[in-house]
């Protein structure tokens, strides 16, 4: 994504209260398992599980996609467990969307 886009979505992010983070991910020429990066790939974070949830209630009734309403509610139904308690959702939600796609 375009590294000017992501600075407007970090500072909008901030100046809604958000915790975010934006970093250079990756570097031009970095050669990762895929391939070699030929630009610089930039990331934008949220920092707190807190701001994550919040995010996704507010965008899950405009998403259209069926796989990324249920990582969605995945998040928002078990926003106060830790990972040990939710990979094998995980796991399971991941076998889904690939049957899904098939």
């Amino acid at each position: 994504m375009d590294k000017k886009i992501l600075e407007q979505i970090n500072e909008k992010l901030k100046s809604l209260g958000f915790a975010s983070h934006f970093y250079l991910r990756e570097k031009q020429g970095y050669i990762a398992n895929f391939g070699k990066y030929n630009h610089n790939s930039y990331s934008v974070v949220l920092q707190k599980k807190s701001d994550i949830t919040y995010l996704t209630k507010k965008l899950l009734p405009l998403s259209h996609h069926k796989e990324k309403i249920w990582k969605m509610e995945l998040i928002v139904q078990n926003k106060d467990k830790n990972w040990n308690e939710i990979k094998n959702k995980l796991n399971k939600l991941k076998e889904m969307i690939k049957k899904e796609i098939i």
